[in-house]
């Protein structure tokens, strides 16, 4: 968006109050960085806040909300956030998620009885797509009807997650097996044409596939809806759904603040974009003092940016007595795979302790159920799996492909244990405020924090060439590590990403 104020320019009266206006008081003492985001929100300024981990975010936030009389809106990432945010913002300032934004606007009664349908399976998405056969991609690689009708949907998924008007080839979603190029051609060439008329069904008053959340978001961004607003205040704008940002973009008259940690940006698999720069702001701010944690693990997170090549640092606070030590006994374990939580909460559960799995583990036991379910058939619907013709193929595949590491964990448990018990412990885990220990992916530890964290063992170091020379680390991976590493409070074992320190003594 281009920001209504640009610096330097005269500001319009809406903006610029000659004196800062009354403003409810913080229970707190601003930082130097917090007074700096309150100067500029207040002289109207489109800006950038970028706020690290465990540096106040949300409390900065309602100070700038608290700072002035205009109205504003605070868009955060869920529900959750929605209502907790609504008790403690004024009530000049409406909290909402996208989708409830677009629920109010865009669904009508019949988009309302279509969302409400009992759950469709990929057989009955295939009958009313007219999908009758399998497509073979490569040599050892077949769709089955109903999987490319799963394929179909998640293709008009990943195009209602875009700006774009029309679905188009890269909404085709990779999947695990298919290599580039004429493999992927074949695949996007047998998808589009399905995509395309489940979306044509979609938009049909008379269509039969039923509605999910994001298309009724998608027919509000096509409908280019005008905010009514002063400012909008863009939570997480690290993971930004790029619909969000076309709907911004497109107001005016509108100050945008847009707030997030371009560290943090761990869900561009599912079509989100680092959105801090997209909307012409005129200044960038940092938050930068953690009051998570203390100068420990403020060094230990710092490593992480060091290798994303950020020239900035967060500061720990000296009082919180933190540090980077083994733990026998940790509040939490973080790990990278479904497979690696697979790895823990069953050793957890074997040494007797009640163990809980953030988000509740669904994830986990459907991958296990599609084991099972292709060892036993020699086909399943997980699109982790679904390509494979046999269990052996997977086993083939994770041993010679490197691109197969992610499964390989899940392979050695599945041939070890067995898929049945893998969800027999998914099925015994008990809610978080019964257990002795948590168990989660770092995508789901995201917001979260406790205090001993232990890093599980399922980071890829990176590979050495025959020369000795170390592959640089990806920068998802380094994303997710710092992620990881920032959500302990107290005690942190770094486990297994301890390589480290030896990765960045040998790219010195």
């Amino acid at each position: 968006m281009r920001s209504s104020v640009a610096r330097g320019s005269a500001y319009t009266n809406a903006y610029r109050p000659s004196v800062r206006p009354a403003a409810a008081p913080p229970s707190f003492v601003l930082t130097d960085e917090q007074d700096a985001a309150l100067g500029a929100f207040t002289q109207g300024e489109g800006m950038v806040l970028e706020a690290l981990a465990g540096t106040g975010k949300t409390s900065t936030l309602k100070v700038l909300a608290n700072s002035t009389t205009r109205s504003g809106l605070y868009l955060v990432y869920n529900k959750a956030g929605a209502v907790e945010a609504e008790g403690a913002f004024p009530s000049t300032t409406a909290c909402s998620t996208v989708h409830s934004l677009a629920y109010r606007s865009t669904v009508t009664p019949k988009i309302r009885l279509r969302l409400n349908t009992p759950r469709q399976t990929s057989g009955d998405i295939a009958k009313i797509l007219g999908i009758r056969s399998s497509l073979q991609i490569g040599p050892k690689r077949v769709l089955a009807a109903a999987q490319l009708a799963r394929l179909a949907i998640e293709t008009v998924s990943m195009f209602a997650h875009s700006a774009d008007r029309a679905i188009l080839g890269k909404h085709v979603p990779e999947q695990v097996g298919v290599t580039p190029g004429q493999e992927q051609a074949n695949l996007e060439a047998a998808v589009l044409p399905f995509a395309r008329a489940a979306w044509k069904d979609l938009l049909s008053k008379t269509g039969s596939l039923k509605f999910d959340h994001d298309h009724y978001v998608k027919l509000w961004q096509l409908s280019e809806p005008v905010l009514k607003t002063d400012y909008v205040l863009v939570d997480e704008c690290q993971d930004s759904n790029p619909v969000v940002v076309d709907v911004i973009n497109r107001q005016r008259d509108v100050q945008v603040v847009a707030v997030g940690d371009s560290r943090q940006q761990l869900y561009g698999w599912r079509g989100s974009v680092d959105a801090l720069d997209a909307f012409g702001a005129s200044s960038r701010l940092y938050l930068t003092q953690s009051f998570r944690f203390g100068p420990s693990i403020a060094a230990e997170a710092n490593k992480w940016l060091a290798i994303m090549g950020d020239d900035i640092e967060v500061r720990g606070t000296p009082s919180i007595k933190s540090r980077v030590a083994p733990l026998e006994a940790p509040s939490a374990v973080l790990c990278r795979t479904n497979a690696g939580v697979i790895q823990h909460v069953m050793a957890g559960q074997r040494g007797g302790q009640k163990v809980a799995i953030v988000g509740g583990g669904q994830d986990v036991k459907r991958l296990a159920g599609a084991a099972k379910q292709l060892k036993d058939s020699g086909k399943t619907w997980h699109p982790d799996l679904c390509m494979f013709t046999s269990w052996s193929s997977v086993q083939d595949y994770v041993e010679e492909d490197f691109g197969g590491q992610d499964l390989k964990t899940l392979v050695n448990l599945v041939d070890t244990y067995g898929a049945g018990s893998i969800i027999r412990a998914v099925d015994a885990a008990v809610p978080e405020q019964s257990a002795a220990i948590v168990v989660s992916t770092v995508h789901k530890a995201k917001g979260r924090e406790w205090p001993k964290v232990l890093i599980a063992d399922d980071f890829s170091e990176p590979r050495t060439d025959e020369f000795g020379v170390r592959e640089d680390v990806a920068s998802e991976d380094a994303m997710t590590a710092y992620v990881a590493v920032t959500r302990a409070q107290h005690v942190l074992d770094v486990g297994g990403l301890s390589w480290v320190d030896a990765h960045l003594a040998a790219t010195k």
